[in-house]
Parts: C-alpha cells; structure tokens; sequence
C-alpha cells in the first residue's frame, strides 16, 4: 500500500484499520499517523495546559506568571525547581478547590499522597524524628 503522507510503499501491516474506508486501512502508515500525534501534541501542550489550569483552578497565564514570580519560579515547600523539568503545578486544596500556591511535582504529589491531612503529616514528621538515626540493618 502507498502512503500519502511519506509516498512509501510499504506492507498492509503497517497500516491501522478503517472500517469507514473502501481499502480498509488508513491513507497513512502508522509511523507517519504517529509522527502527526506527537508534532499535534506538542504543538498545542502549551494550550492544554494553560486550559486545564484555567478550567480546573480558575488560574489565567498571567495569574500563573504573577505567582510564578512571587515565589520565584520555585516549590513552595522545597524552594527548588521541578526536578521533572516540568512547570511547577498549581496546589489546591481538595476540600475547598482553593489555589494555595505553585509547587514541583514532588512536593506537590507528596502533599496528595497525605491527602492534605495535617495530622497524618504530622505522625510523618514524628516517624522522621524517631528513626533517623535508626537503622534495622
């Protein structure tokens, strides 16, 4: 079969299935169908994400960008920056949805691990103190 996209004529195998479609494949192989996803994806990552925290946080780019500035462009908790290399993420609490600040993905998933429960935070903090200089080994 041809490809439209890379004009390679390659084995039917590698070509997704279309119903919809007379041939019953797809008119591109499926390393050009997935070169299209990866360049769509990144072209448009930036509107993604710049949605869902508007959507989900009610936090606009120039909201972000103020309190990016305010702290930074450093984990509130940690004071580093992500070590995934990644924005900081937008810390709400889960009980009110009210934005409490920007964090790296550490700190941030740390914090939703303990479900936000200060007391459970607490008995962490007391298990460090009663065991770091313990070792069972």
């Amino acid at each position: 079969m041809l490809c439209n996209k890379c004009g390679l004529d390659k084995p039917t195998d590698l070509f997704s299935k279309n119903r919809r479609d007379t041939r019953g494949y797809t008119y591109q192989c499926k390393a050009c169908e997935s070169a299209k996803h990866k360049e769509y994806y990144q072209r448009t990552k930036k509107d993604r994400l710049a949605y869902r925290r508007s959507y989900l946080y009610g936090v606009d780019d120039e909201t972000y960008d103020k309190m990016k500035e305010s702290c930074g462009n450093l984990c509130e908790i940690c004071g580093g920056k992500c070590p995934s290399g990644r924005r900081l993420a937008v810390d709400h609490c889960h009980t009110t949805d009210k934005v409490r600040g920007l964090l790296c993905t550490n700190c941030n998933t740390a914090l939703g691990s303990f479900k936000d429960d200060k007391a459970l935070l607490h008995k962490a903090i007391q298990y460090l103190e009663r065991t770091s200089d313990v070792s069972i080994l």
